[in-house]
């Protein structure tokens, strides 16, 4: 979630971020402009375009992760 003052500005980086292939969701929060996205791939994405490819690599290996705990705990109640 980015949090922007003006209503300009979140417009301003909206369109930065299309652009460059992002796909962000406006909303309003009492006096707040707001982009988000929900979807985990695209925020990897947003990490990979603004040069943060640690937290983009952080956010692949907790989802890794999470799928291999998932895996292993389905097995361990199949036995």
């Amino acid at each position: 979630e980015l949090t922007f003052v003006s209503e300009e500005e979140r417009d301003c980086v909206f369109d930065i971020l299309c652009d460059n292939g992002m796909s962000m969701k406006k909303g309003k929060r009492k006096s707040r402009y707001l982009l988000y996205i929900k979807d985990s791939t695209q925020i990897e994405d947003f990490f990979a375009v603004i040069g943060a490819n640690k937290l983009a690599f952080d956010l692949m290996n907790s989802k890794i992760f999470i799928r291999k705990c998932t895996k292993r705990k389905k097995y361990n109640c199949n036995q």
